[in-house]
């Protein structure tokens, strides 16, 4: 578990970082937070928002500026920690139009009761000034728990095409190995009343990963064939959005009629285009199993053909 905790920072003006970039190491970064905007969206906002708020710190962090915590008097206070967090390892994304939704929860020690919220991304490069790619979010959320030891549940929130980068980049679906990255909030004692929490108090990274539900298809050359005879076991290999899932190995199996132990007929690598092919021949009535084992970025998958022999 990576914690750390970022200088007290303001809001930064939504407008500045949308139209112009932050500050990162004294230069101003060419590229501005640019999000994938279909239209009116809440999740959004939030995520713009939230950018705005933790640019200026992780600038901060980078030029490796120390670290203070105030309490909403302005008095120097305790920066809290995040103790755990708690996060299955993969989801998995089966929907080109319903975005996935999972649990976390962080324990925050919170010795001077300054933390009030707590939010969490999921993308890459979160650790840097300007990420690379966010493909999640979730609302800030308050404790469930008093001080010292509060503890966060909130929901993540991934679509199908990234909220960052708005470019030929977002056509790319959000499924890959990712950081969760929560952060912990405080209020600014320069802020008035009832303001949304807006001091930068710590954070924490957790790898994650998003997983494409896999789809096989079994279409042998032949389904009667007699004793001994060749023929070709072969289908395709797709992700859920019949994008091809290229260069990975498809294993075949058969398993005669009456049994229930399975025999290796040879192993088949999907080509640019998902497809893949293997000559095998059958000598007894079964199933042939075409199997995908899975990969780090899909789920495994098989199906079975009923071959006759004669």
């Amino acid at each position: 578990m990576i914690t750390t905790h970022r200088p007290r920072v303001t809001r930064l003006a939504l407008s500045l970082v949308m139209t112009a970039g932050v500050l990162a190491g004294g230069a101003l970064v060419s590229t501005p937070f640019a999000l994938a905007s279909p239209g009116p969206d809440a999740h959004l906002d939030r995520l713009q928002s939230r950018l705005a708020k933790s640019g200026a710190a992780k600038t901060s962090a980078l030029a490796a500026v120390a670290p203070t915590c105030v309490d909403a008097s302005n008095n120097p206070a305790t920066c809290p920690t995040i103790s755990s967090v708690s996060v299955g390892y993969a989801w998995i994304r089966s929907s080109t139009t319903t975005a996935i939704t999972y649990p976390i929860t962080v324990v925050v020690n919170d010795p001077d009761n300054i933390a009030v919220e707590v939010d969490t991304l999921m993308g890459r490069h979160l650790d840097q000034t300007v990420p690379t790619v966010i493909v999640g979010e979730s609302p800030s959320v308050t404790s469930s728990t008093t001080a010292p030891r509060k503890t966060f549940t909130m929901t993540v929130s991934s679509p199908y095409r990234a909220y960052l980068p708005s470019s030929d980049a977002e056509t790319v679906p959000t499924y890959g190995g990712f950081q969760i990255n929560p952060v912990v909030w405080g209020v600014d004692p320069a802020d008035p009343a009832g303001a949304v929490p807006n001091q930068f108090l710590a954070e924490s990274y957790r790898s994650g990963s998003i997983k494409a539900r896999s789809v096989i298809t079994n279409t042998p050359s032949a389904t009667s064939v007699h004793r001994a005879q060749w023929f070709t076991e072969r289908g395709r290999l797709t992700r859920f959005d019949g994008s091809p899932q290229n260069g990975q190995k498809v294993n075949v199996y058969y398993v005669p009629a009456g049994s229930t132990r399975p025999s290796y007929a040879g192993t088949a690598t999907t080509s640019s285009t998902g497809y893949f092919s293997l000559p095998v021949r059958s000598w007894l009535t079964g199933s042939w199993f075409v199997n995908y084992p899975g990969s780090a970025f899909s789920t495994g998958v098989y199906k079975s053909v009923w071959i006759k022999v004669s």
